[in-house]
């Protein structure tokens, strides 16, 4: 295998070579007479220049490649450094340098074997004294650099070029660099010397579609034998093929072939031009397997959309479960030539997981075939899984580099039996995680000549469709208005038959009725069937008057009188948007460039809308702001149980960027308007609806009263600081002010008292920082130091609160800024975060142990996902990352992930995704018993939030809470006796910045609710009284002191909140509950805090 890794590498550089210098004379010269039916190029010289660690450069006539052939490592750059004793600086701006301290990295470049020179460029960007950067050099395993310090050598930001002559005897050149203090660094090299042209003329490799297993390749008598699948068309086979280095073959690698007779001859000639030689090459169909004649049944684009190639189509990814897509774009792929198939696949969310896939099908005998390309790694041994089909392991220890190289297509035929109505197909991992790209189901059963329509579904149909099998006639109620000259039904038949209309095709039903023809799987049998469609009657019970009209995922916005209210009543879901879409087909764009849709592919959201019993018309609008296509995102929408739109493609009906209405009429009989929306392809959609009827939408009280009230003004904003609430005290440190300047200072908010006071300074001004309470410690742990673009710390700095001074704690492992951090049983947790770079997001996860300071920390199970400007929570025993962005300096990918790590078990477990892509809350982001509330924050579109949104731990559910007063970045969040407090933030995330401190009443904890006892002390407990008890709704409270203020709450048994009322120097409350009867719960709070429960009854 590392010789065809060399030779196709070599050949790979060759072409890329040639298309680079293609009248060159100083790298390549061309004999126009040599012999053979081609004109072949013959190399004169070997030279390679490489430009480490970054993007193609080119000087004159000599072109610095971009970085290639490198083991570990990663790029390090220096932005705009002038370099001395060179005139060609940018070069020396980036390099390739190690991934840890004392680590190292390698370069492997495939060449002929000979006698090479290397000129390796060097210049230190980052350091600026002698002994800060210390390594070695190893060439084809002999030292030519020993101990080698830049800046001691010619100083920094000064190139320097090191030469040395050495023998290649194995086709690689191996160049290794190690590092004795910090970490290797090279900028550039360039590689000179002679070759020689080749005379083998072997066929390493020939690949075709549906192979059913590998090609038995016969060097000696030059022969080649392929079985394919059974079926497959002979007459046009497109093989791939690999050559021995500098090779050509007649017919060409992809140039289609009539193997009609069984056997092909392929003419391949030497690099050198003159030596050929003629293999033969065999192909025949394998035996049909037993059970009958093959028909497809599935093609299954793993990870991926609907995929069009000739005359087979591949379906999007679907029956899948567990794992994730995985993609390798424009990668391309050998041994087929429908490369786009393989450009995605599903592969497992985490190290040596798995997932499966789950295909109804009758029971039966059938043929899988699996398709594999490698994606992703490079070499052997780096990913190896197992396929088991119906219990039974099929493919075993699978290594598709090691079989066929990376980036190469493989297909593996399996034959199975179906008992139990399921196709179940599971991949399991030893290595790493498995990958399939497509899969392809044949039945092995004989045809059926079953004529069945199952089902018959159309836009705003009532009820369901009435279907008699035995007269073969359907009858259809579809709402009153609709209109019956267009109608397009979705349709389902017995397996295998098919049906003229077609399912989807737009029929007219006007004289009320419509024949359909249905043909059997054998494609004999037919049977016609009689579609009656008829219009339901006019609703009936009062005037039609506009009930509600909402902005889906948007905010209020007006169009005249007519105003769509800011997204509610959803459940699931999350925003989408095209700020800057212009929409066809209306004049009222705004509405329509922000939309609900599903948090992922293949999911839904719904919506939950309290009204009145009675009847009602809806109309939801529509527009694709995303996809550009049909058939890019295909859904439904059932309202109150029934479908009433079905496979809706909106791009395919009205085109992209185009508003579409469309109206539905229902009744609504238990009080709760419900419409669902369903994906079939990619995810669902919807921009804006509204309601009319004769009833009214019924608000019920909110569960938190939405007034925010001030408090003492803080003293610094903390844009982007940190913060931590510890003992009743916010403690805020560090951060921008309103010119995004760094400050050092440390400031406290007394709850108790709300006055702010000034601490001691922070030992290092950094923002960014992982923050966290630790007892009665603030810590901070990593981050930006200084004044944007700060470099990444490993420090940790420690507050202490009772003795106001700082001290230094356990470096981090590595660099890191914008992590985030929580203290559980003893351990404080910090991971993710950005390397040095500000650009690589890390996966690591650190824990540390605050009983053993000495251990350091310790390598816990990494992040899924790495990301940065996450925050961290801490619930019954696990630890929350929530939301965050990828990358940094380079641009920016808002995520709305959660994940919950256990520590019980070192694992990780992906949670319900936020509402909303969101990053730069961290601050921002306390607990409240059993749930998490973040604050602010910024998402797509540099979008910052005004709202303050909750997860629930018990549910695993987000809701939004309140607005916040203004759309703000990063304030500082606490929780205290169910009070909220937040203070400072940018508004707007601009340099607006904000120095108030608010403060909202949230709703208890839960978990004290339903314990009825009082924490009061005696005698207010056993004296207060509540009379009558039961009572018809009337109750008066009487204390047995009078208070200055105190707050009355009634819950119902289900902890929903139906009365609130505040007194002011009473010891009397009285009160009137129109709530239903039954038992309820009565709250009185103190200022203090302190709470009295007691039972009341309704009668």
């Amino acid at each position: 295998m590392k010789r065809e890794r060399a030779l196709f590498h070599r050949l790979l550089m060759l072409i890329f070579l040639l298309a680079l210098f293609p009248v060159s004379s100083a790298s390549i010269s061309i004999d126009y007479n040599a012999p053979g039916s081609l004109n072949y190029p013959v190399p004169a010289a070997f030279e390679l220049r490489l430009n480490c660690g970054g993007g193609q450069l080119s000087y004159g006539d000599e072109v610095y490649l971009a970085d290639d052939f490198f083991i570990g490592g990663r790029p390090a750059s220096s932005t705009n450094a002038a370099i001395g004793g060179t005139d060609q600086d940018e070069l020396y701006r980036s390099g390739r340098t190690a991934t840890q301290n004392l680590g190292g990295f390698q370069y492997a470049i495939p060449v002929d074997n000979g006698t090479y020179e290397i000129k390796l460029h060097f210049a230190e960007i980052y350091w600026t004294g002698s002994g800060q950067r210390v390594f070695s050099v190893e060439v084809e395993g002999n030292p030519i650099l020993l101990d080698f310090d830049i800046t001691a050598e010619v100083g920094a930001r000064h190139a320097v070029i090191k030469t040395a002559n050495t023998s290649v005897t194995d086709g690689l050149l191996n160049i290794e660099f190690s590092a004795n203090v910090n970490r290797p660094l090279l900028s550039a090299l360039e590689i000179l010397g002679e070759t020689t042209l080749s005379t083998e003329t072997d066929i390493l490799s020939f690949v075709v579609d549906q192979q059913t297993g590998s090609s038995t390749i016969n060097p000696t008598d030059h022969t080649i034998a392929i079985e394919v699948a059974n079926g497959t068309d002979l007459t046009a086979i497109t093989p791939a093929i690999s050559l021995s280095e500098g090779a050509t073959v007649v017919p060409a690698p992809g140039t289609t072939t009539d193997f009609s007779s069984g056997t092909a001859t392929y003419a391949v000639t030497a690099e050198d031009g003159l030596t050929t030689q003629d293999w033969v090459v065999n192909l025949t169909e394998a035996s049909l397997p037993t059970g009958g004649e093959l028909h497809l049944i599935a093609r299954i684009n793993c990870g991926g959309g609907q995929m069009n190639l000739g005359y087979q189509v591949f379906e999007a990814d679907t029956f899948f479960n567990g794992g994730r897509p995985s993609s390798g774009t424009n990668a391309e792929i050998g041994g087929t030539n429908m490369d786009q198939l393989y450009h995605t696949g599903r592969t497992a969310t985490q190290n040596l997981g798995g997932f499966q896939y789950a295909l109804p099908v009758i029971d039966g005998n059938y043929e899988l075939r699996l398709h594999f390309a490698e994606i992703y790694w490079t070499g052997s041994g780096q990913r190896v899984f197992s396929v088991a089909v119906e219990g039974t392991p099929m493919i075993v220890d699978l290594d598709i580099t090691d079989e066929v190289g990376a980036r190469n297509a493989l297909v593996k035929t399996i034959n199975t039996a179906v008992a139990d109505g399921i196709l179940n197909i599971e991949f399991s991992a030893s290595v790493n995680g498995p990958l399939v790209s497509a899969l392809e189901v044949f039945s092995l059963n004989s045809l059926g000549t079953d004529t069945d329509i199952l089902s018959f579904a159309v836009d705003q149909q009532t009820g369901i469709a009435t279907i008699n099998p035995t007269d073969h006639t359907i009858a259809v109620e579809v709402a009153h208005g609709t209109d019956l000259s267009a109608v397009a039904p979705a349709i389902t038949l017995s397996e295998g038959a098919t049906v003229v209309p077609g399912s989807g095709a737009t029929t007219d039903f006007s004289s009320g009725s419509v024949t359909y023809s249905v043909t059997a799987e054998d494609g004999v049998t037919t049977q016609d069937w009689v579609v009656s469609l008829t219009e339901a009657a006019p609703p009936t019970g009062g005037e039609t008057n506009l009930i509600a009209r909402i902005n889906s995922c948007g905010g209020q916005v007006s169009f005249g009188d007519e105003v769509f209210e800011a997204d509610t009543y959803f459940i699931g879901g999350r925003a989408s948007s095209n700020p800057s879409a212009a929409i066809g087909g209306t004049d009222r764009d705004e509405l329509y460039r922000t939309g609900r849709t599903s948090t992922e592919n293949l999911g839904g959201f719904q919506y939950a809308i309290p009204l009145d019993e009675g009847n009602y018309e809806i109309k939801l609008h529509f527009a694709e702001i995303y996809w550009t296509g049909s058939g890019q995102r295909v859904f439904s929408v059932e309202v109150e149980g029934t479908p009433m739109i079905i496979d809706l493609d909106i791009t395919d009906e009205v085109g992209a960027r185009h508003a579409v209405i469309k109206t539905v009429n229902t009744a609504v009989t238990d009080g709760m308007l419900n419409i669902v929306f369903t994906a079939s392809i990619n995810r669902p959609t919807l921009s804006a609806m509204e309601i009319f009827g004769s009833g009214e939408v019924v608000v019920p009280p909110p569960a938190v009263d939405c007034s925010w009230n001030d408090l003492a003004n803080i003293s610094y904003p903390h844009i982007e600081g940190q913060s931590a609430n510890v003992n009743g005290r916010l403690y805020l440190a560090g951060g921008y002010d309103g010119n995004i300047e760094i400050f050092n200072s440390t400031e406290i908010y007394d709850i108790d008292t709300d006055t702010w006071s000034i601490g001691t300074p922070m030992l290092l001004p950094v923002t960014h920082g992982a923050m966290v309470a630790v007892n009665d410690e603030f810590w901070i742990i990593g981050g930006f130091v200084g004044n944007n673009p700060g470099p990444v710390t490993d420090r940790v700095q420690i507050y202490h609160t009772a003795t106001d001074s700082w001290s230094e704690g356990p470096a981090l492992p590595e660099k890191r800024g914008s992590g985030a951090a929580t203290f559980l049983n003893g351990k404080i947790h910090f991971f993710g975060g950005l390397l040095e770079d500000r650009i690589t997001d890390s996966e690591d996860h650190y824990v540390l142990d605050i009983n053993d300071l000495a251990a350091g920390w310790q390598s816990a199970a990494p992040l899924p996902n790495p990301r940065n400007h996450l925050s961290a929570a801490t619930i019954d025993g696990l630890v929350y990352a929530i939301g965050g962005q990828f990358g940094h300096d380079n641009g920016v990918d808002y995520v709305s992930l959660l994940h919950a790590y256990d520590p019980a078990t070192d694992s990780w477990s992906q949670k319900a995704d936020l509402l909303y892509d969101r990053s730069h809350f961290e601050m921002a982001t306390a607990v409240h018993g059993d749930k998490i509330l973040i604050a602010g924050g910024r998402g797509e579109g540099f979008v910052v939030f005004n709202s303050l949104t909750q997860y629930d731990s018990s549910t695993d559910t987000w809701s939004e809470l309140c607005e916040l007063p203004e759309a703000i970045l990063t304030p500082a969040l606490a929780v205290s006796s169910d009070r909220l407090i937040m203070a400072g933030g940018s508004i707007g995330g601009n340099h607006n910045v904000s120095y108030k401190t608010r403060w909202l009443q949230l709703e208890p904890n839960s978990a004290e609710w339903f314990v009825l006892k009082s924490r009061l002390a005696e005698p207010y407990f056993n004296e207060v009284v509540v009379f009558p008890n039961p009572s018809q709704g009337r109750f008066e409270v009487s204390l047995p002191v009078s208070l200055h203020a105190f707050d009355l709450v009634v819950r119902d048994m289900s902890g929903q909140v139906v009365l609130t009322q505040k007194f002011r120097n009473s010891n009397k409350a009285s009160f009137t509950l129109d709530s239903p009867a039954g038992l309820y719960l009565l709250q009185l709070r103190l200022e203090s805090g302190e709470e009295i429960v007691r039972k009341i009854v309704k009668l």
